[in-house]
């Protein structure tokens, strides 16, 4: 009975017949105001999208003109992310589409590249497992909901231990795994290399697919938000102390990684698309003085958000004339 409950469960969430993360969205967007118009800036991300209060509230509070619907969930990457955002793009049908792909473990949600040694039996064969029967991925995260007994992600400001002083023994559990599973995993995705190279075909692959979706006049973003690591050598250290390793070839605070540039050439006949890069826009915070990631998180802070923010409107902001 439990087998063909799940066997109808991934049938039900591949088909995404029902808006699985409804709740969720609901609540991304609830401090955003109903607007009387006719177009519709739609946001598809993970947990750098779906802090609450960040860079999509700064578009929403900006963009008068545009009604911003946010749909990203924490710990998703292209598998579920293709699910809803084609749901929603076929229903909404959006004047700007913002696609938020992060270097840090985009490509580890896509393909968990395990490690047998270093990480328990349970977390590989659930890994494993997860791109085979791809609504387990949803079931975690509702019980990883239920378990905190919040709907924040990750990323809330008001998880006071990603501002203190960084310590490795503070630092997120989660980005340890993640290097304690590959250790050059940042390195591997920013150039392409051992074997995330394979995976950029087959994910970006299923990122066409899903723009396919999107109008013909659908301007398309597609923002690349860095590893701390690529920002600042400070970062880069700090991801050194919890597991990270990189070659003498890691260039911090390179804007022309071949990642970068092979989204470039992939999108070279879509004249939908555009690329956003924002390591030159992060570093000059930084060098400035203005932190922009949590001390222990990669994530972006509050500073951080904002910043994206201002540098998505100056993007946007022509086209809402």
């Amino acid at each position: 009975m439990a087998s063909i409950t799940l066997f109808l469960l991934e049938g039900t969430f591949r088909l995404y017949l029902i808006d699985f993360y409804k709740s969720s969205f609901e609540y991304l967007n609830s401090d955003f105001a109903d607007r009387n118009t006719d177009k519709t800036l739609m946001i598809i991300g993970d947990s750098f999208s779906s802090f609450k209060g960040g860079y999509p509230k700064v578009l929403h509070d900006s963009l008068t003109g545009f009604s911003v619907k946010n749909i990203s969930v924490p710990g998703t990457s292209i598998r579920e992310q293709y699910l809803f955002g084609r749901y929603h793009l076929k229903n909404v049908k959006p004047q700007i589409l913002i696609f938020q792909f992060y270097v840090g473990n985009d490509f580890l949600g896509w393909d968990h590249h395990l490690n047998w040694g270093e990480i328990s039996f349970a977390r590989n064969f659930y890994w494993r497992l997860s791109e085979s029967l791809w609504s387990l991925a949803y079931l975690n995260y509702g019980l990883g909901n239920i378990k905190a007994n919040i709907t924040e992600p990750d990323t809330s400001a008001k998880l006071d231990w990603v501002e203190k002083p960084f310590s490795p023994d503070l630092y997120f559990e989660r980005d340890k795994l993640y290097f304690k599973s590959e250790p050059m995993l940042v390195e591997n995705a920013a150039y392409l290399k051992g074997g995330r190279e394979k995976d950029f075909e087959s994910y970006m692959q299923r990122v066409a697919d899903l723009f396919k979706y999107a109008s013909e006049d659908c301007e398309i973003y597609f923002l690349i938000i860095p590893h701390m690591s690529q920002v600042s050598e400070m970062y880069k250290n700090q991801a050194e102390q919890v597991g990270a390793v990189f070659t003498k070839r890691f260039e911090v605070a390179s804007p022309s990684y071949p990642l970068y540039l092979k989204l470039n050439n992939f999108f070279a006949d879509d004249h939908r698309v555009k690329i956003l890069n924002t390591i030159d826009l992060l570093r000059r915070s930084e060098v400035s003085g203005n932190a922009v990631y949590f001390n222990n998180d990669s994530h972006l802070n509050v500073m951080g958000q904002q910043i994206l923010g201002e540098f998505l409107l100056k993007e946007i902001k022509p086209n809402d004339q």
